[in-house]
């Protein structure tokens, strides 16, 4: 088997960080956006501020979700830790539903 036509998988996770917006491809939230709370190997961590907030997030698979070029500065830093592990600004799950809607209406005005 040469792999050819195949991602690596580590190329594919180091697609995907902290504060980016996804949409889901596959399942109920199909074609929803999310936030990207965090990556784990093949699985990327979702909230959505309303049906996922960030205490409960979604994990789906990466091949599940259409990533975008936007990341959100303000969610970045607030789910930064400092040395203790502790959390450096809480991030609240408005802060998620703020951000996912300006994008979201930023699109609408770019598509028409």
């Amino acid at each position: 088997m040469s792999g050819r036509g195949k991602t690596p998988p580590n190329a594919v996770q180091n697609q995907f960080e902290t504060g980016q917006i996804v949409f889901s491809k596959r399942g109920r939230d199909a074609r929803l956006p999310f936030v990207v709370l965090r990556v784990e190997g093949e699985y990327l961590y979702l909230a959505d501020g309303r049906l996922r907030p960030a205490a409960r997030p979604k994990k789906k698979k990466i091949m599940h979700v259409q990533r975008t070029n936007f990341i959100s500065e303000e969610i970045r830093i607030k789910m930064q830790t400092n040395e203790d592990g502790e959390k450096k600004r809480p991030l609240l799950d408005a802060d998620i539903r703020r951000v996912l809607s300006a994008y979201v209406s930023a699109e609408t005005k770019d598509d028409i």
